[in-house]
C-alpha cells in the first residue's frame, strides 16, 4: 500500500491509522485521543463495500469503515478482491445455523483460540442495540477478560477468559433486562 493515508471512523469521526492487509486478514491501529486497534480475519466478515465519498474511498467492512483520500474505487477494490472469495467462510454464529434450519436462541456462543464470541440474534441484535453496547462494556468488566469489543451488530470478540460460567453469567444478565430473552 506505501504511503497512502489511511483512516479508520469512529462514529463520525475520522482518525488516522496504520493499515495491514494480508492473506488473512485486515487490521489496523490507530493513534490520536481514542488509540485503538482493530483485526478482522477475511473469514469472519460479512460484508465488504467499497465507494466514492466527498473525501475519498470508503471500504466498509461489516460496521467498521475505512477511509482512501489519495486512492480510488478501484485502487481500493483491487486491495482487497483477493480476499473477496473468503468472506463468510469461517462464520460460526447464529446466522449459519438459522441457513441451516435449526432452531436458534437470541445468543450463541463460539470458543476461539484467544477467547470467544458472542453472536446475538437479529431480534436482539437490533431490537436492544443499546443493551448489546450495555453487555459488551459488562463483559469487559469480568474477572480474567482482557476486552471486548462489538465487531458489528451481532458480534462480540472476548479475548481472554471465555468459559461457562461466563456464559452462564452472561446469559443471566439478559434475561433481567428482556424478559421474552431466549437462551
Amino acid at each position: 500500500m506505501g504511503a497512502s493515508p489511511v483512516f479508520a471512523s469512529m462514529g463520525a469521526r475520522w482518525f488516522p491509522c496504520a493499515l495491514a492487509i494480508t492473506p488473512t486478514g485486515i487490521s489496523f491501529e490507530c493513534d490520536g485521543p481514542f488509540a485503538w486497534s482493530a483485526s478482522t480475519d477475511w473469514r469472519h466478515l460479512r460484508d465488504l463495500d467499497v465507494s466514492s465519498g466527498s473525501d475519498g474511498t470508503v471500504l466498509t467492512m461489516d460496521s467498521q469503515r475505512l477511509r482512501f483520500p489519495t486512492l480510488s474505487v478501484p485502487e481500493v477494490e483491487a486491495l482487497v478482491a483477493p480476499y473477496v472469495p473468503l468472506l463468510g467462510t469461517g462464520l460460526k454464529g447464529p446466522s449459519d445455523v438459522q441457513s441451516s434450519g435449526e432452531q436458534l436462541g437470541d445468543m450463541d456462543t463460539t470458543h476461539s483460540p484467544t477467547g470467544g464470541e458472542v453472536w446475538y440474534s437479529d431480534r436482539i441484535a437490533h431490537e436492544y442495540s443499546n443493551l448489546v453496547d450495555e453487555s459488551t462494556d459488562w463483559i469487559a468488566t469480568q474477572d480474567g477478560v482482557e476486552d471486548a469489543l462489538r465487531e458489528d451488530r451481532e458480534l462480540v470478540l472476548v479475548t481472554g477468559r471465555f468459559d461457562e460460567r461466563l456464559i452462564t453469567d452472561l446469559r443471566h444478565w439478559w434475561s433481567t433486562r428482556v424478559e421474552d430473552f431466549a437462551s
